[in-house]
C-alpha cells in the first residue's frame, strides 16, 4: 500500500481496505450513480420485495427515504436503485433529533425509528407519520445517561425472538469509561432487547473490540452503529471506528462485523448500572467481516458506513448484507466532496453456525 503524500492536496481522497474475514466483501459503489441525491444516510432496513428505508440523521422531521434495490441473483452486485421517495411526519417539528436507527415491524408495517439525540424509539407508518406507540425506554438509558453523540444508534427488529435490539453507541456514564485511543480495559455496553409492546425485556453485556487508533486526532467516533437479524435468525453487529486526524489526511475509517452468540449469554436483567456485576457472561461474538477505508490522495473513497440490512439471498444459497455509507450530505468543496456509498457483503452459509 502506498504511503500518503502530504498536505497541500489533502483534502483529496482515497481509500484503502484491508483485512481477513470469512465474508467476501464487493466493491463499493457511489449512490450518485443512479442519481441518489447525497443524504445523511445512518440506517437502512428491508420493507418488503426491493423496497429499503433509509433514515436521515440531519432531518428536522422524522423522516425516512424509501429505494428500490436491485441485486444480481449470482453475484449479490447492486444492479440498479431507483424510486427515491421521502415519508415524514411535518406536522411534528422536532427540530434535529438525530435519528440514527430503523427497523421495520411486518406485523402491522410499521417503520421504528431511534434518536441519539433523545433516546427515544418512535413508530412511524408507512406514509412517515407517528402512529402514537413508542418503546418504553427506562431512565436508567435515557438521555442523561448516555454521552453526548452516543446513545441508540443501533436497531434492528427480530421476528424469530419478536424482540426489538438496540445497543448505544459508547458506554453509559455509569457503567464504565468512555471507549477512547489508549483505553486501558475494555467498558461494557448493554445490548437490550424490548418486546413489541414497548416493554425491556432482557439485557445483556457486550464488549466491543479494542479500538485500532492510538491517539485522539482532530475527532473521533467509536462503538456499535448497526444491528441486522438475518431470515435464519442470526443476529449480527457493525462496529465503526472513525479517526479523523489533525490534518485529515490517513483519517480512517474501520469497520466489523460479527455474529452474535446471543442465546448463549447471560441476561443481566434490569440493573441501574453494570458496575454492580461481579461476574457475568458477556455475549460471545466470531468475526465475519473487516475492512477500513482511509483519506488518501487522488480517489473519493473513504466510507462512513452506519447502515446495515439483509440484502437479497442469492441463487447458491449465499445471504447479502446492504451497507450504506454517511456522507453527511455531501461534504466537502469544489474539489473534494464525501460521497453516499452502497457496499454488499457475501455470508456465505458455511460461515454462520447454527444458533
Amino acid at each position: 500500500m502506498r504511503k500518503g503524500v502530504v498536505a497541500i492536496l489533502g483534502f483529496v481522497w482515497y481509500a484503502m481496505e484491508a483485512g481477513a474475514q470469512t465474508a467476501v466483501l464487493l466493491k463499493q459503489v457511489a449512490l450518485d450513480k443512479w442519481q441518489v441525491p447525497s443524504g445523511n444516510y445512518s440506517g437502512i432496513t428491508h420493507v418488503d420485495g426491493l423496497c429499503y428505508a433509509l433514515v436521515d440523521d440531519k432531518a428536522t422531521y422524522d423522516v425516512f427515504f424509501t429505494l428500490e434495490i436491485a441485486q444480481d441473483s449470482v453475484t449479490g452486485a447492486v444492479l440498479k436503485v431507483e424510486n427515491r421517495q421521502v415519508r415524514a411526519d411535518t406536522a411534528v417539528a422536532i427540530g434535529r433529533r438525530d435519528a440514527e436507527g430503523i427497523a421495520f415491524y411486518s406485523a402491522d408495517s410499521t417503520l421504528w425509528i431511534s434518536g441519539e439525540n433523545d433516546q427515544r424509539i418512535i413508530a412511524h407508518d408507512l406514509s412517515g407519520r407517528r402512529t402514537g406507540h413508542e418503546l418504553n425506554i427506562p431512565k436508567d438509558f435515557g438521555i442523561t445517561a448516555i454521552r453526548p453523540n452516543y446513545g441508540f444508534e443501533a436497531l434492528a427488529y427480530d421476528r424469530y425472538r419478536q424482540v426489538f435490539w438496540t445497543i448505544t453507541e459508547n458506554v453509559l456514564r455509569t457503567d464504565g469509561e468512555l471507549i477512547v485511543p489508549g483505553i486501558a480495559e475494555l467498558q461494557p455496553l448493554q445490548l437490550l432487547a424490548f418486546s413489541p409492546d414497548g416493554r425491556l425485556k432482557d439485557s445483556f453485556v457486550y464488549y466491543t473490540d479494542k479500538p485500532q487508533t492510538r491517539r485522539q486526532g482532530r475527532a473521533y467516533a467509536f462503538g456499535p452503529v448497526a444491528l441486522c437479524v438475518l431470515d435464519d435468525g442470526n443476529l449480527l453487529i457493525m462496529e465503526r471506528e472513525f479517526d479523523v486526524k489533525k490534518r485529515y489526511l490517513r483519517s480512517r475509517v474501520y469497520n466489523k462485523i460479527f455474529r452474535l452468540k446471543v442465546d448463549e449469554a447471560e441476561s443481566v436483567g434490569r440493573l441501574s448500572s453494570l458496575r454492580k456485576l461481579s461476574d457475568i457472561s458477556p455475549v460471545g461474538k466470531e468475526l465475519l467481516a473487516e475492512w477500513s477505508t482511509s483519506l488518501r490522495l487522488f480517489r473519493p473513497g473513504i466510507a462512513n458506513y452506519e447502515g446495515m440490512c439483509q440484502g437479497m439471498t442469492c441463487s447458491d444459497g449465499s445471504r447479502t448484507l446492504l451497507l450504506v455509507s454517511d456522507a453527511q450530505g455531501g461534504v466537502g468543496n469544489r474539489f473534494c466532496r464525501l460521497k453516499d456509498w452502497i457496499r454488499v457483503i457475501l455470508l456465505p452459509s458455511e460461515h454462520l453456525s447454527e444458533e
